[in-house]
């Protein structure tokens, strides 16, 4: 859950409506943005054109503080306006007001004392023009450290059968304007500084059996492999997204799911935040949509069962999950013992029919590669048989708890036999072994 932080938080909303036709702007009034002892009005905002390929933005308003500090104001510009960063300057009036320029903002300082016009032209870095018009949206925020303005905050959650996702916002205040869906959806990747950021912040991995109880190593090839994600996006990346922009990540190699899975993910009021899809392969796919824009802090959760991939966790024994380096997650680590319940198993051959004259016996113990420590086998003869010999090996298991091959003989220190044959293993140990007599 996400902690509230106190703001004051005032809007102002403008929006002009721009027709780029033989780029002949047309200009609209702004509303007046007011507080007891501090007013901000844009009296008009102009894209003009200043030669064949320079345009630049015009805005004209006034400003009043009659506070004893100084006031810090953001006029935020929409993503189809984009200017030239550049630092502190003095806009031309009377109100000795100072800005600097963003992409898509300007940050204005209003000393104390100010009374009048101002005017700020700044230089259009692009223009984005399309079906021949283009929208452009500006909104006044001020903050003060002294007072504080309730946040809303919800939990937003949907599940599906093998998929459960989380998603946490903080939201804002309701806003007019709706986000354009994206011309060309962008990886959101790329929104990061070198194009290989991220938005997942952790992952952790639970086994369940069919019944859902938790399992703990070794942990059995046919069990349930829950992986957990926490994702979060920054702040200035959410900043940057349109509706339509996605982001994807590959499950673990070591894993697999059962066939294509999609769906959405909503808040409890239904709104749709985002799509995902996951395909044969693992990949997943997050879509957003224009709800991402109207909130702040946005963070959540998915949750994905799977099984373990043969064609990379081939056998028993010790493996990793391992997650992209992209995603900057560390490996985890498993031991994975075949998926069978027999601990046991007793096959007896003679050396000839019919009138045998001595039989082999065969004993396998632990298949399923349970951890024991000092295993005995302890043997009753039937009648007339009597106990000669005996040699103990390893076996080699399938993931299955077949036998996949006898491997190497122990050395007679390994283990103990008595007069009557009964075999104990010595120390500690999770293999399976064959015991011939």
């Amino acid at each position: 859950m996400i902690g509230k932080h106190g703001k004051k938080i005032i809007y102002g909303i403008m929006t002009v409506l721009i027709f780029i036709q033989y780029f002949i702007p047309i200009i609209s009034v702004a509303e007046t943005l007011t507080d007891v002892k501090e007013i901000i009005q844009l009296n008009s905002v102009e894209v003009k054109k200043e030669g064949s390929d320079k345009f630049t933005l015009e805005i004209k308003g006034t400003a009043t503080n009659e506070q004893a500090q100084e006031l810090k104001k953001e006029l935020t510009i929409s993503d189809g306006i984009s200017l030239v960063e550049q630092g502190e300057v003095v806009a031309q009036g009377n109100t000795e007001l100072r800005y600097t320029t963003g992409k898509n903002k300007i940050e204005l300082t209003v000393p104390s004392g100010s009374d009048g016009a101002f005017t700020i032209i700044e230089p259009i870095d692009q223009q984005q023009v399309t079906n021949g018009q283009q929208v452009l949206t500006t909104k006044i925020a001020s903050t003060e450290t002294s007072s504080t303005q309730p946040v809303k905050e919800t939990d937003k959650t949907t599940e599906t059968q093998e998929t459960k996702t989380t998603t946490s916002v903080k939201e804002e205040a309701k806003k007019e304007d709706v986000s354009p869906k994206a011309d060309t959806p962008t990886d959101i990747r790329d929104y990061f500084p070198g194009g290989d950021g991220t938005i997942i912040t952790g992952a952790d991995v639970v086994y369940t059996d069919k019944d859902g109880n938790v399992l703990t190593s070794p942990i059995p090839a046919d069990a349930n492999v829950n992986i957990h994600y926490d994702w979060a996006i920054p702040e200035e990346i959410r900043e940057q997204i349109k509706a339509g922009d996605y982001f994807t990540f590959q499950l673990p190699p070591e894993v697999k799911i059962n066939g294509p899975q999609s769906g959405s993910l909503k808040g409890p009021d239904g709104v749709e935040y985002a799509t995902y899809t996951i395909d044969e392969n693992g990949k997943v796919t997050i879509t957003f949509t224009e709800n991402v824009t109207k909130e702040i802090d946005i963070n959540g959760d998915f949750n994905f069962e799977t099984k373990f991939d043969t064609q990379h966790i081939d056998g028993p024994g010790d493996h990793q999950i391992t997650f992209p380096t992209e995603d900057n997650i560390p490996p985890v680590d498993v031991t994975v013992k075949p998926a069978t319940e027999t601990s046991i198993s007793k096959d007896g051959q003679f050396d000839r029919t019919p009138n045998p004259t001595s039989v082999e016996w065969t004993v396998d113990i632990n298949q399923g590669m349970n951890e024991l420590s000092n295993p005995e086998v302890t043997e009753h003869w039937p009648n007339g048989i009597k106990y000669k010999s005996v040699k103990v090996y390893k076996l080699v298991m399938n993931l299955d708890g077949t036998v996949k091959e006898v491997a190497e003989e122990l050395d007679p220190s390994q283990y103990t036999v008595d007069a009557n044959g009964n075999v104990k293993i010595l120390g500690d140990t999770s293999d399976a072994y064959r015991i011939v007599y």
